[in-house]
Order: C-alpha cells, then structure tokens, then sequence
C-alpha cells in the first residue's frame, strides 16, 4: 500500500473505504514497511475517535514490489487535495498537482493515478518537464509504465532551445522516444495574438522524437514558409538541440564567379568516434566540373592533428588559361599536428602543397604566395632548449622556379644558460646548424655557434645596465655558389668577437588613478669590422626590415649568414601612460648609429650615412578605439619614408576598420601605397551590412572589394554578398562573383 502524509487534516470515509487529504499531501513511495505504519496512523484516529476498526474492510493486498535488477522508481505527488480509494487503489489528487517520478515531472489541474494497471490519467493545464530540459504541454494525457509510455491529447512541446512542436496527438512509445502525429514544428517565434504563420515551419504527417539517439525524423513532410509549402520530403532528420555531433548535411554555400561559374557547395559530416570526425565536401563548378574536397579532425589525450584535401579533373589549360585537349589532375594537402611526446619533448608537423601554382586561388581554397612543408621536434627543458626541424617551401608566383627553391633538412638549433653566478651573471652558448640543397643553384651546409657572458647591474637610484661579451664561430662548405657570375665551392669560416653595453632608466609615475612610466635606453656594441664575405651565400637574411620591432637591438638581420659588425648601437625612448578610464598609450621613438653603414643593414636610403632613419610606434586604446601607427621618418629632412596605421574603431551598432601601408623609396620593400578597409553596421536588430575593400592608391586602383548583407533572427540566418577582383594570374581572371548562405537553425 501506498504511504501519505497529510498535511491538514485527515477524513476516513467508513462506507467507502477511503482516506482524504485536505491541503497539502505527497505521496512518498512504495514500501511494505511503510503500510504497517498507515495502519498504525488510522488505528490510533479511530481508537481516539470511538469507532471500532473491526468492522472495517481490511486492504487488499498490496502488489509485488518489482524485482531488484528492474527497481520501480518512487512517486512523488503534491497537491491541494488528494482522495486514496483503497477499494479501487485509486489515487486523485486536485488542485496544483504535482506528480514527479525520477527526472520527469508533470504539472496538472487534476492528476489520477491507478495502482493495479500503473495509470497516470492528468487533466487540466498539463504540463510535463523531462529530463532534457524539453516541456511537453497538452490538455489530457495517460501514462503508464513509470511515465514511460502513454498518449497525450493536444500535445505541444518547447525543447531545450525554445523552439516548439505542435501536434493533435502523441504517443509516448518508451522513455526515449515520442512520436507525433499531424504534427508542425519551427524554431520561429510566433505570436500568440495573431493567428499568422512563423516565418519557416515543418508539416508532417509522422514526427519522431528520439532522445536516446538525439535525432527528430519527419516522414511525409513539407517545408513552409509564411504558411505556403514550398518544399516537400518523403523523409528528413536533424538532431535534437542539445545533441551530440551528428552525421548530416551542413549548410549549403552558392556561389558565382567568372572562373568557375555557377558553384554548389554542401558539405556533410560525419563523426567516427568521440575524438575524430571527417567532413566532406562535394563542389559542384559550371565552368570546371566537380571538385571533391574533404577534412579529417583527430583529437589524441596529448595533441591534435588536422588534414584538408581536395581533388579535381578539369579541362587542360595552357600558361594564359585558354582550354586545351585533354584533361588535366589538380589538387591539394593542407594540414598540421601537434603532440607532446612527454613533459620535455614536442614534436608536429605542418604540410601545405598543391599540385600548381594557381588552383588554390582559383577555386577559393587559400591567396597565399608560397606554401610551407615542415616536421620538427623540440625539446624544452630547464635552461635549455633544443629544436630539430626540416623545411619545403613550394613557390606559387609565375617567377618562381621549383628547380631552384631550397631545402633544408636538418636544420638545429640549441640553447643553454646557466643558473645565476656572481653578482647575477649568467653564461650562455647557443648554436644553429642548417644544410640546403637545391636542384639547380647553391647548396649550402652550415654550423655555427655563440658562447658569451652575461651580467645585469641594478644601480640604487633604479638604473638598469647590462654587459655582455660573446664569441661567435661559423663554418660553412659551399657548392655552385655564384660569385661575380662564377660558380664558387669550398669552405668559408669567421670569428666575431663582440662586446655590448646597454644601459636604461625605468622613471614611474602614479598620480590617483593615472599612470605613467618613461623609459630612456640605449646601447653600444662593438666588435671587428669586417664585412659580409660575398663567398658565403646569404639563405636566410634576405628580407630585412628596419621598424620598431627591432629598432632597440644591435643586429638587424633576421636569420645567421649576414651579421652586423664594427661599432654600432641605438638610444631611444620609450613611453607608457594609462589611466582608470580605460585609456592606454605606448610609445616608442629611437634612432641607430653605425661606423660602417655600407656594409651593414641599410638603415636608411642614403647609405652613406652612419645615423638611420628614426622609427617608432604609436599605440592606444580607448575603449572603442584601436590604434596603432608606424613610422619611419628620414635622419636628413624627417620626410615620411614608412607609415602603417591599423585601427580598429567599435561601436553599438558596428565597427571600422582601417590599415593603410605607405613605404617611400624602401631599398627593401620597394614602393607601396596600399588601403585597406572594412565595415560592418547593424541597421536593425535583424539587418547587417558589412563590406570590405583593397586598393592600391599610387596607381589608383581599386585591387578587390565585396559587400553583402546578413539577416538573422531567432530561428534563420541568410547572407548575400557580391564582390569584384581585378587580379589577373594565368588562368585566373578578374571578375565579379556572388555568393550567397542560407541557415535554418537546428536544421543545419
């Protein structure tokens, strides 16, 4: 027998053999102990009541507890007013009923329940909470079998995301799984006044609700729009808002441009396990036939990898892009890992290569210009460090010849410091060793190592001066290393002995909530002039760039076969102020000094010259605003030599942004004027436009721009955008392309 507990008061109903609950009461469970104690409660009322409990029908016997390897889970109902029929085993409760068992809850106006056949009838404003966080709503539902199964009359149903489904009936097939008939569904808002339809809706005659597999199946089913179909499908399934990964099509992408047409591009995804999953993405082209293109995610307990490919077989096409016989393979591999190996050990791996210089460009996969391929291994432990790498590099411009691009297997690195000595000072010794080969030019193998000395001096007043001595050693053997016009092999070395003092004063400043901090610096370096010996091929300083990144060294020169020598240094300032508004600002501005300037890094464009141009940045933030600004002005007349400025401006209702390059006369970079600009403004809460545009000011002209629009809300998300590039490569040719994305929430 069941065991209550009222709250109010009790009445026992002799003739019909019944205990009524006024107020509050709440059904605990079923438990053999607990009937004794039901009797023990009655007998006592009776006993101070005057009657005689002999006369009185004894209980039917209670049913069979379910067996231990299927335990019934308890019921639990509160309400106003609950009426136990023993005769029948029926239990009504009246009034805020509510009824829970396990994780699910129902809400009701009048909930009845029968013992014998496990029968849960509810009525009135039915509301039932289940465990996913999704609400069913209905007028009328029976339930039986611990909740589990039943039908439910009117049904509705918010889900987890607030989306909802209506149906004329329900059936509750087992605790997972609920399947509706006539049913329609939509994420769409809709208003409860008006009897217009949600924006997009399913219709279908059979809906399937699996919790268990977290997918919903429609069969029969059609897809309208302000209430018109303009879809239908046999068969559709999407999971369920709070699911898993799932296997299904994501959202679908077109787009048109003049190289490929008309493109359809819809990818589907597939998990294989909790740590790995595949995309694939079928492409379907006007102009060039179908592209497959894939991608494969694998989560390791220490690392990552990721690999991204494509294939495709189009028509041939000649040097100008012009359509010849035959057809022609073109693809590509993109793709990195990463995995610690243990506490100390790194190693990965990051692969990018194409079958041709312009396919990535082509068919929107990358713009980059050169593609890089490496493995490494490195080893990160206490003062020292070790770093073991290979190198490819694949050159996509039409100057760019495969035969004479290097590679560099093995290039190493190593490092050590040891601990503090006397007075601070600490040793140090680094190394690097690098071999190239190429299949046509120079072929280079090079060892060099740096030993030297480290001391820091903290004066009392503040001043923070270091002193450092170092020697370096190289050795290089050389093959077909062209010198003058003359093939050059054999082997090269140097020593540069070098001593470097640098010095600076770190003055702050706190006034309230304000900030400030100044610090003046500079630095001597000398060491033997000798310049860069023309017979040692310069691989890895090539490109060099003279800006307030290294402004405050005394070697300029990215990698080791070039290095800066003679007497040398800097002196500049720099500056830090930020206040508790929110307002920051860091700045920079120096100069360098070289003895021989025309054997070194060319600091500025007269190179006869030992000053360099002054440099320096500026940079703030002021909430809204981000700002940086570069710039290089001339040691003789302060004409503007570089100037860069990236900022970034953030509002309510969008954001701008601006990056401009300016270089004039730049022995190493040549001329650039170059803008880049976008914008994204939020016209409504629903509406956003958004554009973006590159031009090349010195000539004039516009080198690509787009702009589209984008529409969301609660339950869609829709994008258009058209653009135009005038860049001409080969079989690449300027042209206008549209493209457009539609989304459906939780449908794709």
């Amino acid at each position: 027998s069941p065991f209550y507990i009222c709250f109010h008061g009790v009445r026992l109903l002799r003739t019909r053999g019944m205990i009524t609950c006024f107020g509050r009461a709440a059904l605990l469970g079923w438990r053999p102990v607990l009937r004794w104690a039901l009797h023990g409660l009655i007998s006592a009322w009776v006993f101070s009541a005057g009657f005689a409990l002999a006369n009185t029908p004894a209980p039917p016997t209670p049913p069979a507890l379910p067996s231990a390897s299927q335990p019934a889970e308890p019921v639990m109902i509160d309400a106003d007013e609950m009426v136990y029929d023993r005769a029948q085993s029926l239990v009504v409760a009246r009034g805020n009923v509510e009824v829970t068992q396990g994780a699910t809850i129902i809400f009701a106006d009048q909930i009845s329940y029968h013992q014998p056949t496990d029968l849960v009838r509810a009525d009135g404003n039915v509301k039932m909470l289940q465990s996913d966080g999704a609400v069913y709503f209905a007028d009328h539902l029976e339930f039986k079998r611990e909740l589990r199964e039943g039908v439910i009359q009117n049904f509705r149903v918010r889900m987890k995301d607030n989306s909802l489904f209506a149906s004329r009936e329900a059936e509750k097939i087992n605790a997972d799984v609920t399947v509706l008939h006539k049913s329609v569904y939509s994420p769409c808002k809709v208003c409860k006044t008006s009897n217009e339809a949600p924006l997009w809706q399913f219709k279908a005659k059979e809906t399937t609700i699996d919790q268990k597999e977290q997918t919903i199946t429609y069969e029969n089913a059609f897809v309208e729009v302000y209430g018109m179909p303009v879809l239908y499908t046999p068969y559709f399934r999407h999971p369920t808002p709070d699911a898993d990964a799932k296997a299904g099509f994501l959202t679908p992408q077109y787009r048109r441009d003049n190289n490929l047409g008309l493109m359809v591009q819809t990818s589907y995804y597939m998990p294989i396990a909790e740590n790995k999953d595949i995309t694939i993405t079928p492409i379907i082209t006007e102009l060039e036939g179908p592209v497959l293109a894939g991608e494969y995610r694998y989560l390791l307990p220490d690392g990552y990898m990721q690999l991204a490919s494509s294939v495709t077989y189009p028509e041939k096409r000649d040097a100008a892009g012009n359509g010849t016989k035959g057809r022609d393979f073109r693809g590509h591999i993109k793709g990195m890992g990463r995995f610690d190996v243990n506490e100390n050990w790194l190693a990965g791996f990051d692969v990018s290569r194409t079958t041709d210089d312009t396919y990535l460009w082509k068919y929107r996969f990358s713009y980059e210009d050169v593609l890089t391929t490496r493995a490494f291994a490195e080893r990160l432990s206490g003062r020292s460090y070790f770093k073991a790498e290979t190198l490819s590099f694949q050159g996509l411009q039409a100057t760019d010849n495969a035969d004479t691009t290097p590679f560099a297997f093995p290039w190493m690195q190593a490092g050590y410091e040891s601990d503090a000595g006397w007075q601070g000072s600490r040793w140090f010794v680094d190394s690097n060793m690098l071999v190239i080969d190429r299949n046509i030019g120079a072929n280079s193998r090079r060892a060099s190592v740096r030993g030297g000395w480290r001391l820091p001096i903290v004066t009392d007043s503040g001043q923070l001066i270091r002193a450092q001595t170092s020697l370096r050693l190289d050795g290089y053997d050389i093959e077909d290393h062209l010198v003058n016009g003359n093939p050059y092999s054999g082997q090269r070395s140097r020593a540069i002995p070098q001593a470097e003092i640098s010095w600076s004063y770190p003055l702050q400043n706190q006034v309230g909530d304000v900030s400030w901090i100044l610090e003046p610096t500079s630095a001597v370096a000398f060491s033997p002039h000798d310049p860069n010996d023309i017979y040692i091929p310069n691989e890895d300083s090539q490109v060099n760039e003279f800006s307030d990144l290294n402004l405050f060294t005394t070697n300029h020169f990215t990698g080791a076969d070039q290095i800066e020598t003679g007497m040398r240094g800097f002196y500049g300032l720099r500056n830090m102020f930020r206040s508790a508004g929110g307002l920051y600002l860091d700045t920079i501005i120096g100069q360098n000094y070289q003895q021989n300037p025309e054997d070194n890094f060319p600091f500025t464009n007269s190179l006869s010259k030992n000053f360099s141009d002054y440099v320096g940045r500026v940079s703030t933030t002021a909430g809204w605003l981000d700002l940086t600004y570069q710039f290089r002005l001339d040691q003789q007349d302060l004409a503007l030599r570089r100037s860069e400025i990236s900022s970034n401006a953030m509002f309510e209702r969008g954001s701008v942004g601006i990056t401009h390059v300016y270089l004039d006369d730049d022995i190493l970079l040549n001329d650039r004027n170059d803008l880049v600009g976008s914008v994204g403004l939020r016209l409504t809460d629903n509406w956003t436009i958004s554009g973006l545009g590159r031009s090349d000011l010195d000539q004039s002209r516009l080198l690509s721009a787009e702009a589209g629009f984008t529409y969301t809300n609660e339950c869609l998300a829709w994008y258009f955008g058209a653009g135009r590039e005038f860049i001409f490569d080969r079989d690449v040719r300027p042209g206008t392309n549209f493209v457009t994305r539609l989304q459906l929430r939780n449908i794709n």
